[in-house]
This record gives structure tokens, C-alpha cells and sequence, in this order.
């Protein structure tokens, strides 16, 4: 375990974009929030009397929200990083020659790849939940200060009605069902990152472009083209239950309508999650393609 823990330690001093990337985000955020706290004063004293009607719940799903956008922005980001950094781990360890270096020592290739995936699963994740958490309750200090010099009560209207535990709770649960819902992704890109020998954008890309392009021409459907949509996506209606029985909250004037939810926990779903074949299938079909990682770590020769 020990072991692991000092790979996992490895892989972050030798890519410190899954630590710069969410704190560069999240810090522009923040400083955005700061540089027009006069505009978001002014709109504070203007919508006032608005805001001294909300009920306790709606007041909820606006706290609820200004940490879950935290969340997201820093999530897709991240997402970006991840993509590169599968890509690219075990193939720039033949490029620069490293490999031999690491398997000089007794660490195994299936620890070495399985480190690399967890960096994708749980490290990844973990750093912007935290991050979300860090810097939502930042933007919350910053809105507590607008709040007050726009004359409203910060805890009646900002801190008392916030469900942080049940936002929390829904980060946690959204970051673990996604990273089990994409895990083949993951699998297949380090597959790829082992194999290829340069290109390795090109050859995660090309061999599921051809089969869609060869399914299209031969039988006339898109049957691939879905499972692969599916995998990307698929993981919302399945594991949230959105626009379902939760206390939706809508925001709406002249020209806008927003709904939101009064605490993000009520759309935590985890049966039809749990339940769907396509979840346990590709937990199976990752679990090959990062067999066939390890294999191609193992075996294949060094020289690029």
C-alpha cells in the first residue's frame, strides 16, 4: 500500500497540472467575484425587495448552486487535464526513456498502470470536490461582504438557508458515479497511451471513427455511435434524478427562466445507476482493456 501511495505521490510531483489547473480556476473565479462586487452590490439594493420574498428554499437552492457552479467549471477543466495526462502517461515514458529506469525497480506494471488510473478515478476527483469546496466557500465570504454593504442580512439570506452538507453529499456521489461510468474511457486511453507509438491522439480517436464510419456503410445504423454517446453522457439521467420528484425551484422574469433545486442531494438517484447493465458491462470491459495495458507495458519492446 505504501508502495502505491508513493506512485500516486509520483505521478502528482511529475504533473502538477491536477494541482495548478482547479487553483488557477478556482482563483479566477474568486477575483472575478471581487473585481465587480460594486456591480454585484448594485444589483443586490436594485432586486432587494425580490430578494426579502424568497422563501427558505429558494434561498437554499441559490447557495446550492453558487458552489455547484464552482464544481463544474473546475470539473471541465480538470477534464481536459485527464484527457491529456491518459494519453500521455505511458507513452512519454518510452519517449524520454524513463521506462527503463522505472522498471529497473520493484514496482510491477500492473501497480505502475493501476496508479496512473487512479490518478484519473480518485485523485482527480478528489482535487475538485476539494477545490469546489475551497473556493465556493471563498465566493461565499466575498457574497457575504456585497450582502451586507447592499444592506441585507448575509445569514438570513446567505449562510442560514445553506444545505452544505447535502451539497456536499452530491458532490461526493456525482464525482464517484462518474468516474465508475467512465472508467472504459479511461481504460481504453491508457491502452492506447501504452501501445501507440506516436499519434496517440489519433489512434484513441481513428479506431472508433472507423468502426461508426464501417457500421454507417455495411448495415446502415448507429448503434456504436450511441454506446459511445452514451458513455459520455449517459451517466445524468441514469444516477440524477433531474426534473424528478426534488423541490424544483424556478426563477423566472420577462426574459429568463432558471430552475433549480433546493438542495442538490434530493437528486441523488443511485437505482437505475446501480441497476444498469451498461454500468456493469463497461465496469468489465475496462477492467480487460486495462488487463491489455498492463500486458502491453510489460511486453512490448521500449524503442519508440
Amino acid at each position: 500500500m505504501k508502495r502505491f501511495l508513493w506512485l500516486i505521490r509520483r505521478e502528482l510531483w511529475e504533473h502538477r497540472a491536477f494541482i495548478y489547473v482547479p487553483l488557477i480556476a478556482g482563483a479566477l473565479m474568486v477575483t472575478v467575484s471581487v473585481l465587480f462586487s460594486a456591480e454585484i452590490i448594485a444589483a443586490l439594493e436594485l432586486a432587494h425587495d425580490k430578494i426579502t420574498t424568497l422563501s427558505e428554499e429558494e434561498r437554499a437552492a441559490i447557495s446550492s448552486a453558487l458552489i455547484g457552479q464552482f464544481a463544474v467549471a473546475i470539473a471541465l477543466f480538470m477534464s481536459f487535464v485527464v484527457l491529456m495526462y491518459l494519453l500521455d502517461c505511458l507513452h512519454a515514458e518510452r519517449v524520454d526513456r524513463s521506462i527503463l529506469f522505472w522498471k529497473s525497480l520493484p514496482v510491477s506494471d500492473a501497480s505502475t498502470v493501476l496508479s496512473k488510473l487512479a490518478m484519473a478515478m480518485v485523485v482527480a476527483p478528489s482535487i475538485v470536490l476539494a477545490s469546489a469546496l475551497i473556493f465556493g466557500l471563498l465566493q461565499m465570504i466575498v457574497l457575504t461582504v456585497d450582502f451586507a454593504a447592499a444592506g441585507l442580512s448575509p445569514w438570513e439570506y446567505l449562510w442560514g438557508p445553506s444545505p452544505f452538507l447535502a451539497t456536499i453529499a452530491f458532490l461526493v456521489y456525482a464525482v464517484v458515479v462518474q468516474a465508475l461510468w467512465h472508467f472504459p474511457l479511461f481504460a481504453w486511453l491508457l491502452l492506447v497511451s501504452a501501445f501507440a507509438k506516436r499519434g496517440v491522439f489519433l489512434w484513441a480517436v481513428l479506431p472508433p471513427v472507423a468502426v461508426i464510419w464501417l457500421e454507417k456503410v455495411i448495415f446502415d445504423s448507429h448503434w456504436f455511435a450511441d454506446q459511445i454517446a452514451e458513455r459520455i453522457i449517459g451517466v445524468f439521467p441514469l444516477a440524477f434524478d433531474i426534473g424528478g420528484g426534488g423541490h424544483q425551484i424556478v426563477f423566472s422574469d420577462e426574459d429568463t427562466e432558471i430552475e433549480l433545486t433546493a438542495r442538490l442531494s434530493e437528486l441523488i438517484n443511485p437505482g437505475p445507476f446501480l441497476t444498469s447493465p451498461g454500468l456493469w458491462i463497461g465496469l468489465v470491459v475496462g477492467a480487460l482493456l486495462i488487463a491489455a495495458a498492463i500486458w502491453v507495458r510489460r511486453y512490448r519492446d521500449e524503442s519508440i
